[in-house]
């Protein structure tokens, strides 16, 4: 039987150099897609999902996130202007150059209650899938089995997943199974498909969790520098991963309206299902470890509580550990440039990533 179809597509495809009629393409493509239905597809799906960090060991994605920060003595209240012509009072830090006190590095940072507990956090995510056709935009989240499941469904691909989204952990080559037959439907369909970019999608995930937005206030960027740091994440307690950030020094955050949203817990299999609050702030280092330190003793005295917040305090201090490292570096540089940091193993400089236009 395999020698049989064999020699039929030898033989359509012999046709196909004779006749050059798009029908044969489309029955050629039909009879060597295969059970896996992406087959025609397969180098220029393993080029896409290449560009994915999380590929091919963590398919949920490594994070990243544009950490903002800037010199100030202190915070002070003023009135922002939405889109909409409606004000709101931001509190945001400020520089007083009459003082001669030495200012603190004051970080664009989010606040979450995901756990139960209010602790502090960066703001980061992972990249999408982005499909176009003509007018048309789609975007995928990848890492999650079961919306993935439903893409695919979508798309007219059978697909079974598993019940919750990496409960506890779905197969990594599983999910990167979904992730390659995703981008294959797409290709078949007639789109163009490719993984966000690392620091497109730093920027747009800073933007949505903390309000911060790279592009908007490029005219207030002192210094920029990318760096990888590894810390632990709630899905990965065993091994710190790395977290890829844009380390932003800015002179003023008093164009950026902080984000506030409400969030329905769909990856962290421990709280799946928990509404919860998040929002934008500037915080300094010290700051985040007393609030730190504020959400572990309240832990301590409520022993569920303890239990369903256990991994949160555990990844937020190894987060503020991270934090701590790159402080450390800015502190060294003065705050006139960033010491050279490292993102991939290669030189800052060599990063081709542009801070404004010229």
């Amino acid at each position: 039987m395999q020698y049989m179809i064999l020699i039929l597509r030898n033989y359509i495809v012999i046709q196909l150099f004779v006749v050059s009629d798009a029908m044969y393409t489309c029955v050629f493509l039909m009879l060597y897609i295969g059970r896996d239905g992406w087959m025609p597809f397969q180098e220029q799906t393993r080029r896409i999902i290449e560009k994915y960090t999380g590929y091919p060991d963590i398919p949920t994605g490594r994070p990243c996130g544009v950490l903002a920060w800037m010199y100030g003595h202190g915070k002070h209240t003023i009135s922002l202007r939405r889109s909409d012509g409606t004000s709101v009072l931001v509190d945001t830090p400020f520089f007083d150059a009459r003082t001669s006190a030495v200012p603190r590095p004051y970080y664009a940072v989010i606040e979450t209650d995901a756990a139960k507990i209010w602790v502090p956090t960066l703001a980061k995510g992972a990249q999408d899938l982005i499909a176009t056709r003509g007018d048309e935009r789609l975007v995928f989240e990848l890492g999650q089995p079961r919306d993935l499941a439903r893409h695919l469904h979508g798309l007219g691909r059978a697909c079974d997943a598993p019940g919750t989204d990496a409960a506890p952990g779905t197969d990594a080559d599983e999910v990167n199974a979904m992730h390659c037959r995703l981008i294959g439907a797409l290709l078949a369909d007639g789109y163009t498909v490719r993984v966000e970019k690392l620091f497109e999608a730093a920027v747009r995930e800073t933007r949505e969790e903390h309000g911060f937005d790279f592009d908007r206030s490029r005219a207030h960027v002192l210094a920029f520098a990318p760096c990888v740091e590894q810390s632990l994440s709630k899905r990965r307690l065993a091994t710190p991963i790395e977290h890829y950030l844009y380390v932003t020094q800015v002179t003023t955050f008093d164009t950026t309206i902080p984000a506030r949203s409400t969030i329905v817990e769909e990856k962290n299999p421990c709280c799946y299902g928990n509404v919860y609050q998040e929002f934008g702030t500037y915080l300094t280092l010290s700051d985040m470890w007393q609030k730190f330190r504020a959400a572990e003793e309240r832990a301590a005295m409520d022993r569920q509580l303890a239990d369903i917040s256990r991994t949160e305090l555990v990844v937020t201090r190894s987060r503020l550990a991270l934090l701590g490292r790159v402080e450390a570096r800015i502190l060294h540089a003065g705050g006139r440039q960033p010491a050279p940091l490292s993102f991939h193993g290669q030189p800052a400089r060599e990063i081709a990533v542009p801070v404004r236009n010229q």
